[in-house]
């Protein structure tokens, strides 16, 4: 049968919000209602400046769309970055190795079994079982760690507050005619101070 899809999926959303504490409150509220949970937050609090947090969440697969759709609207997106990894073939490749190794540490037991008491037989056999087992556990690590990064997604959150924030537009004409315009003058100017000089 054809193995269920397995994606890494990762995202990154810069927000400028006019509230921060807001936002402070609103982003565990919606982790919690996602049924997520914060990995990190970073909070920079500067007396007399803007404030500015950080925060990382892992949010399950299918909550992930829906997770970044709420978290857009809590200020001005100035940036939303979203990868998806496919590990597939890595996790299938996994699963059948551990299951050849599992078969192979089931044969030297036998082996171990049937060995006639030699010591210099079972000390090769005992070291040959404990090479397989550890092999088998570094492939079950890696399996639980993909496990992991494709049942939950990373989501890491950046806001800053600025008051009165207007998001860049596209210069119209007269913005263009104007600052070509300025940086002509700027220009002549130096020249002018060269030749003065």
């Amino acid at each position: 049968p054809a193995a269920a899809r397995k994606i890494i999926y990762e995202a990154d959303v810069q927000l400028v919000v006019e509230d921060f504490t807001v936002v402070e409150r609103a982003i565990p509220r919606i982790v919690q209602e996602h049924d997520g949970y914060l990995a990190d937050v970073t909070i920079d609090r500067h007396a007399g400046e803007e404030r500015e947090g950080r925060w990382q969440a892992r949010v399950p697969a299918d909550r992930f769309d829906a997770f970044l759709d709420e978290i857009t609207e809590l200020g001005v997106p100035l940036s939303r970055r979203q990868t998806a990894q496919e590990v597939t073939e890595e996790f299938v490749d996994l699963e059948a190795r551990i299951a050849s190794k599992k078969q192979l540490e089931q044969r030297i037991i036998e082996l171990l079994n049937k060995t006639n008491g030699q010591i210099k037989e079972i000390i090769e056999v005992e070291h040959e079982l404990a090479r397989v087992r550890g092999e088998v556990e570094q492939m079950e690590g890696r399996l639980r760690y993909l496990a992991n990064r494709t049942d939950l997604t990373t989501v890491s959150v950046s806001a800053r507050e600025e008051k009165n924030f207007v998001p860049p537009q596209t210069p119209t004409l007269a913005n263009r005619v104007g600052a070509a315009w300025s940086v002509s003058l700027s220009s002549l100017f130096r020249v002018g101070e060269q030749l003065l000089i």
